[in-house]
């Protein structure tokens, strides 16, 4: 965990497959793989119960509800300290989120309400920034980075650096490997994450 209770994990997390169960398939939205999911978190509406669902990795999620005394969205259970609320800003509706851990996560709608800031204690932050083949993390004291590089909707790799000397030098990669990628490859389906390498530099 750094700084303020903040924390980048590029490792990716799988969703089980269940008989009959909701398959997520590989695509602009589900850029990791079929049913494989990246740690950034994703805000989704859910229209005919007026709920929002904010995923964080494949197996954790928290579920909000309206309240309209509060005009606000809280958390359930061992969440209802959580709140989502949404302001007016400049012409358009911006998302924070404010969990129980005092984190707060932007949701910016120009970016099709991705996570583009995570503030945590202290003043500490995580700034995401999507580009056209790159989603880069990075923390506000400038000691790590994290690109993510893009290709056909895919996750091909992943660069981890380090700011040392005033310049960022990468020490770290891991590289992504898809069904599609592999010729003659006999078992899976498109978009099927089959094999990760992860490279250092020391």
């Amino acid at each position: 965990e750094g700084p303020g209770g903040l924390e980048c994990d590029p490792s990716p997390t799988y969703r089980t497959r269940y008989k009959g169960g909701t398959d997520f398939t590989a695509g602009a939205y589900q850029l990791q793989g079929n049913n494989w999911f990246t740690k950034i978190p994703v805000l989704t509406y859910y229209s005919y119960y007026n709920e929002y669902l904010v995923r964080f990795d494949a197996n954790t999620f928290r579920v909000f509800t309206y309240n309209s005394y509060y005009n606000a969205w809280f958390g359930r259970y061992g969440n209802l300290n959580a709140k989502l609320v949404k302001v007016n800003l400049y012409n358009s509706y911006w998302f924070y989120l404010y969990d129980t851990r005092g984190k707060k996560y932007t949701f910016d709608p120009n970016n099709s309400y991705k996570c583009t800031r995570i503030d945590g204690l202290g003043g500490n932050y995580i700034t995401i920034t999507y580009g056209g083949s790159t989603i880069t993390i990075e923390q506000n004291t400038s000691t790590r980075r994290f690109t993510y590089t893009l290709a056909s909707n895919r996750i091909d790799k992943i660069d981890v650096e380090e700011y040392v000397n005033s310049t960022w030098t990468l020490y770290r990669r891991i590289d992504f490997t898809y069904f599609e990628n592999v010729s003659q490859a006999v078992e899976g389906t498109t978009g099927d994450l089959i094999g990760i390498e992860e490279l250092k530099k020391l």
